[in-house]
């Protein structure tokens, strides 16, 4: 995808004409579909031919979107099947590619025909769910405090069964928030 090619005609003839009305011996070719060339001698006779070019196109997203990586999990990549090629950012070059740590990871493939794609995956760590404030703090009788959690989680669940990430506390005791994650569920005081 993205290159061409010039599509010639045989020399010395008086009359050429090609798919698209050019009348020259040459032609561009950077499209996918059929191109034919009909060439007169100085006879009139005419004679054609026709070639059909297919354009490759590797897709732009190998990896699939960037991704969490979970406390303890391990990852594997995988790159589709059916390249006679893969290289990835540490020099392996299986189809498959694993780690337990975040980074910035990328595959670049190469097809039968020469044609090459890549693909980059940012993978970033699981950060625990952590309540705002997360220390002891006095409030005069009849006021409040905002606790809060992180917004983005699956769900969150405060000792009232409210499901907000934040919650307004205005009675002493110990504050509990349930968070459901991608990795689990998180509990923070």
């Amino acid at each position: 995808n993205g290159d061409y090619t010039f599509l010639e005609g045989p020399e010395g003839y008086p009359g050429y004409l090609w798919q698209d009305g050019s009348t020259l011996n040459s032609i561009l070719a950077d499209t996918e579909g059929i191109y034919w060339l009909e060439v007169t001698d100085e006879h009139g006779c005419k004679a054609r031919d026709s070639v059909y070019i297919r354009v490759i196109v590797i897709p732009e997203n190998l990896l699939g979107e960037d991704i969490i990586l979970c406390p303890e999990e391990t990852i594997t990549f995988q790159a589709p099947p059916g390249y006679c090629l893969y290289i990835w950012q540490d020099g392996s070059t299986g189809q498959e590619f694993t780690t337990y740590e975040p980074g910035l990871f990328w595959v670049m493939v190469q097809d039968n025909f020469g044609c090459v794609g890549s693909d980059t995956i940012l993978v970033e760590l699981f950060s625990t769910p952590n309540l705002e404030p997360s220390q002891s703090h006095w409030i005069c009788h009849g006021d409040s405090i905002l606790l809060q959690v992180t917004e983005g989680y699956i769900s969150y669940l405060w000792p009232d069964s409210s499901q907000s990430s934040k919650f307004w506390a205005n009675n002493e005791g110990l504050y509990i928030v349930m968070v459901e994650t991608i990795c689990g569920t998180f509990n923070d005081s």
